[in-house]
């Protein structure tokens, strides 16, 4: 076990709530039985706070390690010669894979971070923010738009959430986006009839997180009593991963130049009765002298390889453009 702390807020709330603790590293996803939890990507390390004592924001003092990342940022051309790489790939599968990358930016040496996750809570209160130090991991901080179990025993709500478009783009959906929206649904509801669980599905609408739009398809759930089970068949969606799963995952691996870490893996809280986990998106790790973002995009056949990386320039200022003001 090791010493941290989380704080974070719910989408729509203005309470920010902090505990400090100790985290446990688990081996195996159903050993959660309840307390904050923090996976990485893959699940091979499971982070769960469960001796919590509540702290509030305005106690924080910490200062950040001074530790060097290792650099994994690759340039424009390396990036669109991994989506052509891609794109070929899902072609011969008839699917589609989510490519990621890392983008470095240095920090001042009076960087607050305390001031800057205030900030971020401002800004994007329809997001899950949070920000937690795990010995193991270092600090994370991130505001994501994306739930993958939301309720409880009684009501659940799940999100099949794909496709993404700037803000300042006119909203006419492709057949590429479409078809990218349309795998994460059938993934989840697929899931969810294996379980035999009873649900209720919304029609597809857009919506709007922070300055991107997506297409979204929301489930209801009711009477799941076994959240941990769920979130383990539901987690990594091809929304984070692909279709099919074990193909994207497999090429994931073999062509990303990084590690995920805890980008993309299974964040929230939870206990017997109640569950609020999210997928760790629009997040960066965080050091005494630099930031490392991880953003990506879900590539088809039919994607443009410049489209997508604008795309995660636009998806790596939900976090910038609070750094940099």
């Amino acid at each position: 076990m090791s010493k941290g702390f989380v704080y974070y807020q719910l989408p729509n709330s203005a309470e920010i709530i902090g505990f400090s603790g100790e985290w446990t590293i688990l081996e195996k996803i159903d050993k959660i039985k309840s307390g904050f939890v923090v996976t990485t990507f893959n699940k091979d390390k499971i982070y769960n706070l469960t001796q919590q004592n509540e702290i509030s924001i305005s106690e924080f003092d910490f200062r950040l390690p001074n530790e060097q990342i290792a650099n994994f940022e690759i340039s424009k051309k390396e990036y669109l010669q991994m989506i052509e790489d891609t794109k070929a790939y899902c072609q011969s599968m008839n699917g589609k894979v989510v490519i990621s990358r890392v983008k470095k930016k240095e920090i001042p040496d009076d960087f607050n971070v305390k001031e800057v996750f205030l900030k971020l809570c401002e800004k994007y209160q329809h997001s899950f923010n949070y920000l937690c130090f795990i010995p193991e991991e270092g600090m994370w901080m991130g505001a994501s738009p994306e739930k993958l179990l939301f309720g409880d025993v009684n009501f659940l709500k799940l999100v099949s959430l794909a496709g993404s478009k700037d803000d300042s783009q006119e909203i006419i959906w492709s057949k590429k986006e479409k078809f990218e929206q349309q795998l994460v649904t059938d993934a989840i509801e697929k899931i969810l009839l294996n379980l035999d669980l009873n649900f209720k599905k919304s029609a597809t609408k857009t919506t709007k997180a922070g300055n991107m739009f997506h297409l979204e398809t929301e489930f209801e759930v009711s009477n799941c009593n076994h959240f941990v089970e769920l979130a383990n068949q539901l987690h990594p969606t091809p929304a984070v991963s692909g279709f099919p799963k074990d193909k994207a995952l497999d090429f994931i691996v073999k062509n990303e130049k990084h590690q995920r870490n805890l980008y993309a893996g299974i964040i929230g809280n939870l206990d017997k009765d109640k569950v609020q986990l999210f997928v760790n998106l629009r997040c960066a790790k965080i050091t005494g002298n630099q930031i490392e973002l991880y953003v990506g995009g879900g590539i088809t056949s039919e994607s443009d390889a410049n489209s997508e990386w604008n795309e995660t320039e636009f998806k790596s200022n939900t976090l910038l453009s609070v750094l940099e003001n």
